[in-house]
């Protein structure tokens, strides 16, 4: 196991992919599948940890930043 993703794994890790994201959807949990995936391809456990923490922050900020731009949802919420 080396330290590079093959052609070979981009499907394994798409895939693992899709599933993370539903479990994230319904229970918040997917690093749960994500990380030991990256893991089994063969990433050190530094750029592993690395790589799903980056897409936990993009993940977090793509729900964030939209919503604050709703001025109405702030405004009923404080009402």
């Amino acid at each position: 196991m080396g330290d590079r993703v093959t052609a070979a794994d981009v499907p394994i890790l798409v895939a693992v992919g899709v599933l993370a994201g539903v479990i994230s959807t319904v229970a918040s949990l997917a690093s749960i599948v994500s990380y030991p995936a990256l893991l089994a391809v063969g990433l050190p456990p530094l750029s592993a940890n690395v790589t799903n923490t980056g897409k936990s922050v993009r993940n977090g900020a793509s729900v964030w930043i939209p919503s604050c731009g709703d001025s109405a949802a702030w405004s009923t919420a404080s009402a």
